[in-house]
């Protein structure tokens, strides 16, 4: 049996409202979408922050992969964006040169609610590699960890072998990405 003309008609009309329909909520939901993320949160200070790191993820030919988290204590949502400024301490002065940022993880905003966490991972190279007129070898005791952009910094009793001489690149520290700490994990916290 063959529609009519009228029933066609009805059906494209009927169609053409649905599109109509859909269109409106895509457009409503891309609207609020836009609305929330040119919203801007405000940057995560360093008094809002617990920093704490985890036992080494990883070994690697010579190099230690520690997972190092900033959860957000506050009660107001914050943004990290870029690289931690990461160094190691030895009888209250900084070993060596602070750590080189490793570019193996592309910066981006991380948006933290309150309890959330965000993640960095801490290269650590054995000093055992370079000569010992190069580095200056001695045993950190603490790191020093700054927040991304902050000047107040969080310090973790660390102890692990370290270059006393600047210069050697014994530690590298990739940038801020979402994480997923676990709080009951054995992890060194910080304050």
């Amino acid at each position: 049996m063959r529609p009519s003309a009228r029933t066609i008609r009805r059906s494209i009309a009927a169609s053409a409202a649905a599109c109509a329909a859909a269109l409106g909520v895509t457009a409503a939901l891309a609207g609020s979408a836009t609305a929330a993320s040119s919203q801007v949160a405000p940057e995560c200070k360093a008094a809002a922050l617990q920093v704490w790191i985890g036992l080494p993820a990883d070994h690697a030919a010579g190099h230690a992969y520690y997972p190092m988290e900033f959860t957000n204590v506050s009660r107001s949502t914050c943004d990290l964006y870029g690289y931690p400024g990461v160094s190691a301490i030895h009888n209250n002065r900084q070993a060596g040169s602070a750590a080189v940022r490793d570019p193996a993880v592309p910066r981006r905003t991380v948006r933290l609610v309150p309890a959330a966490t965000a993640s960095a991972t801490l290269v650590i190279t054995n000093v055992a590699v370079f000569s010992p007129a190069s580095c200056h070898p001695v045993t950190a005791g603490e790191l020093r960890i700054y927040p991304p952009d902050q000047r107040q910094a969080d310090f973790l009793e660390f102890s692990f072998p370290a270059c006393a001489k600047a210069g050697s690149r014994y530690l590298a520290i990739q940038a801020i990405h979402p994480g997923v700490g676990i709080p009951d994990h054995p992890f060194l916290v910080g304050k």
